[in-house]
């Protein structure tokens, strides 16, 4: 098993502060992110961080075609495809770049559901 949080609902919010020009990010299950954002401060939190305005809009991938084979890696269920996944998985969530991080942690919510209830393994 890779070194990911396994969440229900991941979630991604950001917070743009026009007047100091800064972006603020939070990555982290909905419940979690929808307390914190209230104000609870106890909460697990997969990512923050505050950064220049714009940087998010950086941060967005426009290589669909690394994105198509994931999501064809992601539809074979072998232990080979199995292991290959996983690495991509990681490789994505140990990424400081915050949609990387985030599509790590959805692709892995979304394939351990699969793997879970596939009789594969």
């Amino acid at each position: 098993m890779p070194n990911i949080p396994i969440l229900k609902n991941a979630v991604i919010a950001i917070n743009i502060d026009i007047k100091k020009k800064k972006e603020y990010i939070v990555i982290g299950d909905f419940h979690d992110l929808n307390a914190f954002v209230r104000g609870r401060k106890n909460i697990e939190i997969i990512f923050e961080k505050f950064r220049p305005l714009g940087s998010f809009l950086l941060d967005i991938i426009t290589e669909l075609i690394y994105f198509s084979d994931v999501k064809t890696n992601f539809c074979e269920f072998s232990k080979e495809k199995y292991i290959q996944n996983i690495g991509i998985v990681e490789g994505l969530f140990e990424s400081e770049n915050p949609v990387l991080k985030y599509m790590g942690l959805k692709l892995w919510e979304e394939y351990f559901k699969v793997i879970k209830n596939s009789i594969c393994f």
